[in-house]
């Protein structure tokens, strides 16, 4: 029993971004800002009052697996160039979880699992978070402000309120 859920937000090439800007003046500035937050819930559940029975018969194994995963590919990239003789640029990017960020495998009150083989319950999580700036300021007087913050919080849970009989390792 699997259930497993994935957020891609990827830039289809290395010169594709997510802000692009460009100003120039006597006096120019360039800004922005960019938040990805995440919410998954992902349950892979033997519901209540169910019952479960894995024997050998007919070359079985008799294991059994229940795992719930959430995973993430992440890619965001900014590009600013500004001149002037007062030139400024600056971004924010912010990418985090939210209170909702969990995986869970669950075992329902009521239910009753018996394995010949292993019972192995898991809740994973994985992910690969990317986040670039390229500033070009030109001027007598210059400044450029950024900033990037990542906050993944994942909330992961196994909850046995069933009857679980493992006769394997």
């Amino acid at each position: 029993i699997t259930a497993t859920s994935f957020v891609g937000k990827t830039n289809a090439s290395d010169s594709q971004t997510n802000i692009d800007a460009t100003t120039g003046g006597a006096a120019a500035a360039a800004g922005g800002s960019a938040k990805l937050t995440m919410n998954l819930d992902t349950q892979a559940e033997i519901g209540a009052d169910s019952t479960i029975l894995l024997d050998l018969r007919d070359g079985g194994s008799g294991e059994l697996d229940v795992a719930a995963s959430n995973s993430f590919d992440v890619d965001y990239k900014a590009n600013f160039a500004t001149g002037g003789a007062l030139a400024g640029a600056g971004v924010s990017m912010e990418i985090k979880t939210g209170s909702d960020y969990r995986a869970r495998t669950v075992l329902g009150a009521g239910a009753a699992v018996s394995t010949a083989g292993a019972t192995r319950f898991t809740v994973n999580g994985s992910g690969d978070i990317q986040s670039k700036v390229n500033s070009e300021i030109y001027g007598a007087g210059t400044i450029g402000v950024y900033s990037a913050t990542v906050s993944i919080n994942p909330n992961n849970v196994i909850d046995i309120y069933g009857d679980l009989t493992s006769l394997g390792d």
